[in-house]
C-alpha cells in the first residue's frame, strides 16, 4: 500500500526530471530525440541561461578571472627573475620606456564576418557589406547605430561596437596596427582580418605606466639566454621537483570525493590536494578538464602542470608578488564583457522565468546562425566553470554529467 501510495504521489507531482542543471529541470518529453552529447550541451546553456537570468553571473566567471590574475602574477615572476638574472636595472628599463612607451587603446568597430578560407564570392560580398557601412558613418551616421545594425560580433548591438581596452598582442596584428594609426575620433578604411572584414573608430589612447608593462619593455634590451630563458630554465628546475601520488591518481581517476585533502602531487614544502585540483579544473577550457580525468596520462599530465603552477604562484606570494590592481579591473571588466556578449547572442536575459530559459536554451542549441553559433561554443567550452555554480545532472547516468561538482 506504501508503495502504490509512494507511486500515486510521484504521478501527481507530474513527470520526473530526467535532466537537470542547478534549478533548471526538464522530462523525457520536453528532450525529444537528443543524443546524450546534445543533453549535456543543453544542460551547460540552461545553466549559463539561469546565471544570466537569476544575475548571478558574477559567480560563473570568478575561477576564469583568477585564472587571469594568476596568469599576471606568474608574468610578474617571470619577469622578476629574469630581471635579477640578467642584472638590467630599472634605470635602463625607464629610459627605454620613455623613449617607446607603450599604449592601451579604446576601440568601436563592426565586422562582417568572413573567414580566411571563404570562396572569393562571398568574401568580396562580405567586404562590399562593410564598404557600405563605412559610406555610411562617413556620411555622418552614428558609428555605434551602424555597427549595431550591421556587425556580426556576438554582442555588437548591444554595445554598439565598443571593444574592452586593448594592448599590443591582444587584436590580430592587422588589426591592431590600423587602430594604433588612428587618432582618437578617426575611422578606419576596411580592414581585412582573419575574421573578416572589419570598420575601426579609435575612441581613446591611454599611456601606460611601466609597471604595467615592465616585461614588454624588458623583452627590447634582454637577449633571451640571458633572461627570459634563464626564467625558464629556473622554473623549470622547481618543476622536476614536483612528484606525482599514484595512489592519489588512481583516487582522481575512480572519482575520489573532491572535497578529500588526498596529495595528488608533492614538492619540498607544499603539495596539490585532490580537493584543489577539483577547483583547478573550473578554470580550464572542457576538453581540457575531460582530459585531466579521463586517462592515466591526462591526470598525471595536468597533476605536473598544476602542481607545478601553484608551486610557482607560492613562490611569487613569498615574494611579494601578485597581480597589479589594474590587471584585476581589466580581468574582470573582459570577462563581464564576454559573459554579457555570449549572453545576448544566445537570447539570454536577466529576470527570465524557468519556461523562458528552457525555450532560450532549446533555440541556442539549435541555431544555426554564426553569431549564435560562435556564443554557443564559447559558453560550452567553459561549462567546468558553469557546472561548479550550476552542478548538471542526468537520469541516464544517475550521476554528474560532469564528475566536478565542488564550489
Amino acid at each position: 500500500m506504501a508503495a502504490l501510495l509512494a507511486g500515486a504521489a510521484a504521478c501527481a507531482d507530474g513527470p520526473q526530471p530526467v535532466l537537470r542543471a542547478g534549478p533548471v529541470e526538464y522530462a523525457e518529453a520536453e528532450l525529444g530525440g537528443l543524443t546524450t552529447d546534445q543533453r549535456r550541451d543543453l544542460a551547460v546553456l540552461s545553466a549559463f541561461a539561469h546565471a544570466v537570468a537569476a544575475r548571478e553571473l558574477d559567480a560563473v566567471l570568478v575561477p576564469l578571472i583568477q585564472a587571469d590574475l594568476d596568469a599576471a602574477t606568474l608574468r610578474r615572476l617571470t619577469d622578476e627573475i629574469a630581471l635579477r638574472r640578467s642584472g638590467l636595472t630599472d634605470a635602463a628599463l625607464r629610459a627605454a620606456y620613455d623613449a617607446t612607451p607603450e599604449a592601451e587603446l579604446v576601440v568601436r568597430h563592426l565586422v562582417v564576418l568572413a573567414p580566411q578560407g571563404a570562396l572569393g564570392a562571398t568574401a568580396a560580398a562580405a567586404r562590399a557589406r562593410a564598404v557600405v557601412a563605412l559610406n555610411r558613418i562617413r556620411a555622418g551616421e552614428e558609428f555605434a547605430a551602424v555597427a549595431a545594425e550591421v556587425s556580426e560580433e556576438p554582442g555588437a548591438a548591444r554595445r554598439g561596437g565598443l571593444l574592452q581596452p586593448g594592448r599590443r598582442g591582444d587584436w590580430v596584428e592587422p588589426f591592431w596596427s590600423a587602430a594604433s594609426a588612428l587618432q582618437p575620433g578617426e575611422v578606419s578604411d576596411i580592414v581585412r582580418t582573419e575574421y573578416g572584414f572589419h570598420v575601426l573608430r579609435l575612441e581613446r589612447r591611454r599611456l601606460l605606466p611601466l609597471e604595467e608593462v615592465r616585461r614588454t619593455v624588458a623583452g627590447r634590451l634582454v637577449p633571451g639566454e640571458q633572461g627570459y630563458l634563464g626564467a625558464r630554465a629556473w622554473a623549470d628546475s622547481l618543476a622536476k621537483e614536483v612528484r606525482v601520488s599514484d595512489p592519489g591518481l588512481r583516487g582522481w581517476l575512480e572519482g575520489d570525493d573532491p572535497t578529500r585533502p588526498t596529495e595528488l602531487a608533492a614538492w619540498p614544502g607544499g603539495a596539490l590536494t585532490v580537493a584543489e585540483a577539483h577547483a583547478a579544473l573550473a578554470r580550464l577550457p572542457r576538453d581540457s578538464a575531460r582530459a585531466a580525468r579521463s586517462s592515466a596520462r591526462g591526470a598525471r599530465a595536468f597533476a605536473l602542470a598544476e602542481a607545478r603552477r601553484r608551486r610557482l604562484l607560492r613562490t611569487a606570494q613569498a615574494m611579494a608578488l601578485g597581480p597589479l590592481e589594474e590587471e584585476g579591473e581589466r580581468a574582470r571588466a573582459s570577462w563581464t564583457a564576454l559573459g554579457a556578449g555570449w549572453a545576448a547572442a544566445l537570447g539570454f536575459a536577466a529576470g527570465a522565468d524557468e519556461s523562458r530559459v528552457k525555450d532560450a536554451a532549446l533555440g541556442a542549441l539549435s541555431s544555426r546562425r554564426q553569431g549564435v553559433a560562435l556564443a554557443r561554443a564559447a559558453v560550452l567550452d567553459r561549462a567546468p566553470a558553469i557546472e561548479r555554480v550550476y552542478p548538471v545532472w542526468s537520469a541516464s547516468s544517475s550521476a554528474a554529467l560532469q564528475p566536478d561538482t565542488s564550489r
